[in-house]
Order: C-alpha cells, then sequence, then structure tokens
C-alpha cells in the first residue's frame, strides 16, 4: 500500500489519497499498486511500475547487505541501525506491505518466517530473544516491506517502546 491523504474524509488504515490521485515519495520508496482507504474509494489500480523496496533491492542484489541467511523464502540481515548486540531483520521474498494487508494464503510464510527466526536464534545459541513487526508509521514501520526484527544479547524491558 502507498501513502495518500484524505482531504475531505477519513482514511482508514493505509496512508493516503489526495485530490486527482498525485503520488508522493516517502523515504524515497513509491507507492504500491492498489488501495483500499476511504469510504468513498474502493480499489484503485494504478499503471505504473512500482519502485522496489530497500529490501526487494537487497533480495536482488542491486544494493549490497550483510547477509547472513538465505533461502529460498527470505533472506536474514544484519539491521544498520541495530538496537541490540544482535539485530537482525528476516524478510520474505515474497513482498507483503505490511502484518494487516496480509492475506489467508500468506498464513504459512508468515508461520515459516516464525520457525526461521526460531531456527536462526538457536543456530548462534541465543537462549532469550525478541521478535518484532511494525505495522505502520506510528509503530515505527520504515519500509514498506513486512520483516520480523530479531533482537537479543541484553535485557528488553517490558513494555517495549
Amino acid at each position: 500500500m502507498g501513502y495518500f491523504k484524505c482531504e475531505d474524509f477519513t482514511c482508514h488504515s493505509v496512508g493516503v489519497f489526495e485530490g486527482k490521485y498525485r503520488f508522493f515519495q516517502q523515504q524515497n520508496l513509491l507507492t504500491i499498486s492498489r488501495i483500499n482507504v476511504c469510504k468513498r474509494v474502493s480499489f484503485i489500480k494504478h499503471s505504473f511500475v512500482e519502485e522496489k523496496t530497500i529490501f526487494e533491492k537487497i533480495i536482488s542484489r542491486d544494493i549490497p547487505a550483510d547477509i547472513v541467511f538465505e533461502n529460498d523464502i527470505a533472506v536474514v540481515i544484519r539491521d544498520i541501525n541495530p538496537q541490540a548486540p544482535v539485530h537482525v531483520l528476516i524478510i520474505p521474498k515474497k513482498r507483503i506491505d505490511r502484518i494487516e494487508m496480509a492475506q489467508d494464503g500468506d498464513a504459512e510464510l508468515l508461520g515459516k518466517l516464525l520457525i526461521m527466526a526460531k531456527d536462526f536464534a538457536r543456530s548462534y545459541n541465543l537462549t532469550g530473544f525478541r521478535l518484532v513487526v511494525n505495522n505502520g508509521q506510528q509503530a515505527g514501520e520504515t519500509v514498506p516491506h513486512l520483516h520480523i526484527h530479531l533482537l537479543s544479547g541484553r535485557s528488553m524491558a517490558w513494555p517495549p517502546g
């Protein structure tokens, strides 16, 4: 989903609709193919080719990253701004913008990502770790491509944030 702005009615969950369907970039990432955000707008399909997210560029090796594991469904990279001694991102190769956009058919993939997190922690002998999935800007989402943060190596406070 993209970010659009509703000026005359209330938007729901996914971003912004503005005037004549103008689009803007947020952190150099363009919008996605359809939206369902406003009472008067159900699905708008765009004919442009969307720009890849930074994670898609990492997966396709268009840009470098510190990849610590990869299989046919996901890559695991070290976070460039670690919040713990161990901070990796588990990124599915299939783009799902955020957890609220996941479909019933994504259930198996989402389950496999959690098993990958467990396997990664076990392979690095991590006895305690936290998994985080951000959904939307208010939750700290910075890339519109679902991913799981795995953090370990320090005590974690509760509540987080």
